[in-house]
């Protein structure tokens, strides 16, 4: 038999993973993985700095499209650019577009907007003060 869930919203899971002191093994990974050299860490947070200063303009400027994005039909055709690569190390992901095709995902969207409509008042929205 399924136990009642507790009511919620996406954000309910991430308030309920950490409550109270996490375990002693974390403070004893960080011991362990931290510079035993403070300096490290400090040149690692210049850096960084250095870095944002160099990347926020254009990340301010692309917007969205910042984030690679390639056709997977391209990628099943061997088209996959050859800078592609570079870019989604640099930027950490990649958007791949046209695996589902646009009248499935249609399909997919109305399915959900017509529950929602079946269901007023019952599907809570997150972030609470801004719920999408």
């Amino acid at each position: 038999m399924l136990s009642a869930r507790k009511e919620g919203n996406i954000g309910s899971i991430f308030a309920n993973s950490f409550k109270g002191e996490l375990p002693v093994r974390y403070a004893d990974l960080k011991k362990e993985i931290s510079p035993k050299d403070p300096s490290v860490i400090q040149n690692a947070w210049v850096r960084l700095e250095s870095s944002f200063e160099k990347e926020a303009p254009q990340i301010k400027a692309l917007g969205s499209k910042i984030i690679p994005q390639v056709n997977y039909q391209d990628i099943l055709n061997g088209e996959f650019p050859s800078n592609m690569k570079d870019e989604i190390k640099k930027r950490g992901c990649v958007v791949v577009r046209g695996i589902v095709p646009t009248e499935v995902a249609e399909g997919y969207k109305q399915q959900v907007l017509d529950y929602i409509a079946a269901h007023p008042g019952q599907i809570p929205g997150f972030p609470e003060h801004d719920q999408q």
